[in-house]
C-alpha cells in the first residue's frame, strides 16, 4: 500500500498539505487488515508519497502519527513502514523489490492511494533491475481519477505514463471513485453531508 500527503506544507503546489481522508487512510486500511488477521500480510507501506514535497518534524507528519498507531496497537511490522518525504529512495527500492519478486503463483496486490509519480519511479526501478516481466503480476487498485492524472511538478508523470514504461503489464483494477465529495452516497467521503450514515 501507499498513501499520498506530505509532512511539511509544499509551497511550490496549489494545495500545499494532504487532506484528513488522506491521513485517515493509513490506519483504516490497515485496521481492516488487522481485523481479518493479515498483519503478515502487509509487505509495504509507504506515506507521504507526495514526490519532492518537503519533510517535516515527525511531532506534526499526520500520517507518521497514524502508521507509529497501528505498529503498535494491531502489531505491523515496523520495517515495511516508509516515510517516503525521508526516505523516498529506501521506499522506492522496497516497492520495487516486492514488484520485482511478483509472480503468477505470488502476486502483489498493491493499493495505490496517491499521485502517480511514486509508482512511476518505482516502475523504473524494476525496469532498471531487468524484472519489467514480472509487473505482469502486479496487481494496482486506484480510486481516484484524480490521483492517476494529477501532476504536483511539471516534470511528474500520469498513470498511463506508468502503462507506456511498463508496456501495459500491470494489472490496474479501478474501484468507484473515493475522491467524488459532493455526491454523499459515495459514503467514504462525503464532505460534511453524513446524513447517509444514519
Amino acid at each position: 500500500m501507499s498513501f499520498d500527503g506530505n509532512s511539511a506544507p509544499d509551497k511550490q503546489y496549489k494545495w500545499p498539505t494532504g487532506d484528513p481522508d488522506d491521513w485517515g487512510a493509513l490506519p483504516a486500511s490497515c485496521a481492516i487488515m488487522a481485523k481479518l488477521g493479515l498483519q503478515n500480510k502487509l509487505v509495504h507501506c509507504s506515506y507521504n508519497n507526495f514526490i519532492d514535497a518537503p519533510s517535516g518534524p515527525d511531532s506534526k507528519n499526520q500520517l507518521k502519527i497514524s502508521a507509529d498507531g497501528v505498529i503498535e496497537h494491531w502489531g505491523f511490522n515496523p520495517n515495511v513502514f516508509i516515510d517516503v518525504t525521508k526516505e523516498q529512495k529506501r521506499a522506492i527500492e522496497s516497492l520495487a523489490a516486492e514488484m520485482s519478486r511478483s509472480t503468477e503463483s505470488d502476486p502483489l496486490f498493491f493499493i495505490h492511494a496517491g499521485l502517480s509519480e511514486f509508482v512511476y519511479l518505482v516502475v523504473k526501478e524494476v525496469i532498471r533491475s531487468g524484472n519489467i516481466d514480472s509487473l505482469a503480476h502486479v496487481h494496482l487498485v486506484s480510486h481516484s481519477a484524480f490521483n492517476e492524472n494529477e501532476r504536483r511538478r511539471k516534470h511528474h508523470h500520469t498513470w498511463d505514463d506508468i502503462q507506456e514504461l511498463c508496456g501495459n503489464r500491470i494489472q490496474h483494477t479501478k474501484i468507484p471513485d473515493q475522491n467524488d465529495k459532493d455526491n454523499p452516497n459515495h459514503l467514504w467521503h462525503s464532505k460534511g453531508n453524513f446524513s447517509v450514515w444514519h
